[in-house]
């Protein structure tokens, strides 16, 4: 994920509304929202900033080490795993197969 200075692109504009743009999971993202303290609201940024960051680590499709992609690099595997295709595997079985 990218984004400009939470402090540069926390000034409200004439409406009072706050804006970030960033890129995450792949597209371009945007929060707007209004605060009047500039501190809170930089606080703000920086926590919505490092949740996503935290989500697109573990569930984007766009980075290798993802849950998503290591489930997606499975598949094949999966498919050479399970002769009988009728199975449903346990959340164990899948784990394992993960390395979870």
């Amino acid at each position: 994920m990218t984004a400009t200075s939470a402090a540069a692109v926390a000034q409200p504009d004439a409406r009072g509304v706050r804006r970030v743009e960033f890129r995450a999971l792949g597209t371009a993202c945007l929060i707007q929202f209004r605060h009047p303290g500039d501190r809170t609201a930089r606080q703000y940024i920086a926590s919505a900033l490092d949740w996503l960051t935290t989500f697109e680590a573990k569930f984007s499709r766009f980075r290798p080490d993802s849950i998503i992609s290591r489930i997606n690099a499975a598949a094949a595997a999966f498919d050479k795993f399970n002769k009988n295709k009728d199975r449903t595997l346990s959340k164990a079985e899948i784990a394992d197969m993960l390395g979870l």
